[in-house]
């Protein structure tokens, strides 16, 4: 993990460019490579008061590459106007 920072402050300064140029490269082609947005579901216990060997009483959080969650804010800030939900979705809007 520390070679890892120490890597990204060397670089940083020509980091954003290059990851300017993969999401570039990605809208003008229209391919997202599908590791991109693998997600690893996490299951979460419910509370303490409930039974642990049922599934029912846990739910699954997704943990997402940052590329997919950076690469998805650039979409609906470029593409916002184009993109519309029906009036009736309330909570994942």
């Amino acid at each position: 993990m520390v070679i890892l920072v120490l890597v990204l402050i060397i670089f940083c300064s020509d980091l954003h460019f290059h990851v300017a140029l993969l999401f570039s490269g990605l809208l003008v082609h229209g391919y997202v490579p599908e590791p991109t947005f693998c997600n690893v579901v996490i299951p979460i216990f419910k509370g303490m008061q409930c039974n642990i060997t049922n599934s029912d009483n846990y739910r699954g959080i997704a943990s997402s590459s940052i590329f997919g969650k950076v690469f998805d804010l650039i979409l609906l800030r470029r593409y916002c106007d184009n993109l519309t939900s029906c009036d009736l979705q309330f909570g994942f809007k």
